[in-house]
C-alpha cells in the first residue's frame, strides 16, 4: 500500500517537471523583461529628480521655469502610475513601452530646448532617456526612434 502511494506520487510529479522544464525559456525571458522594467523605472525617477534640480537651480537659465516645473511634475505623475503598475506585477506591452519612450524623449527634448539646446545640462538627459528606452524595444523600433529624433532635431 505504501509502495503504490509513493509510485502514484512520483507519477504525478514527473509530468509537472516536464511542464516546468518546457516553460523555462519563457520564464527566463519574462524575468529578464521584469528586471528591465524595474531598472527603467528607477532610472527614470533618478532622471526626474535631477531634471527638477536643474530647473530650480538659479545657475541654469531656463526660459519658462514654471512651465518646466509643471512638465516635470506631470512626468513624475505618469512615472508614478507606471511604477505602481510595475510594483504590482503589471508589465507594459511593447506598444506602451514605445509610447513611454516617445513621452520621455518629448519631455527631455522640451527641457533641452527650454534651457539652451545641446549645450544645456539636459543634453545628457535626452541621451540617457534614449538609452533606457532602447533596452526595452526591438531593433526596428530603435531605428524608427533614431529617425524621429533626427527629424525633430
Amino acid at each position: 500500500m505504501i509502495d503504490t502511494t509513493v509510485t502514484d506520487a512520483l507519477e504525478n510529479i514527473e509530468p509537472k517537471q516536464e511542464m516546468l522544464a518546457s516553460n523555462i525559456p519563457e520564464m527566463i525571458e519574462r524575468n529578464r523583461q521584469h528586471g528591465i522594467e524595474r531598472i527603467n523605472e528607477w532610472s527614470r525617477w533618478a532622471i526626474i529628480i535631477i531634471a527638477a534640480f536643474y530647473v530650480n537651480v538659479p545657475a541654469f537659465s531656463i526660459k519658462n521655469q514654471g512651465t518646466s516645473d509643471i512638465i516635470i511634475g506631470l512626468w513624475a505623475l505618469l512615472n508614478l502610475s507606471m511604477t505602481l503598475a510595475v510594483l504590482s506585477n503589471h508589465y507594459p506591452k511593447k506598444s506602451v513601452q514605445t509610447l513611454w519612450l516617445i513621452v520621455d524623449i518629448a519631455i527631455a527634448g522640451f527641457l533641452m530646448y527650454e534651457s539652451g539646446g545641446f549645450h544645456s545640462p539636459f543634453g545628457t538627459t535626452l541621451f540617457v532617456v534614449i538609452l533606457m528606452g532602447s533596452i526595452r524595444i526591438g531593433t526596428f523600433e530603435n531605428f524608427a526612434t533614431l529617425a524621429g529624433i533626427c527629424v525633430v532635431y
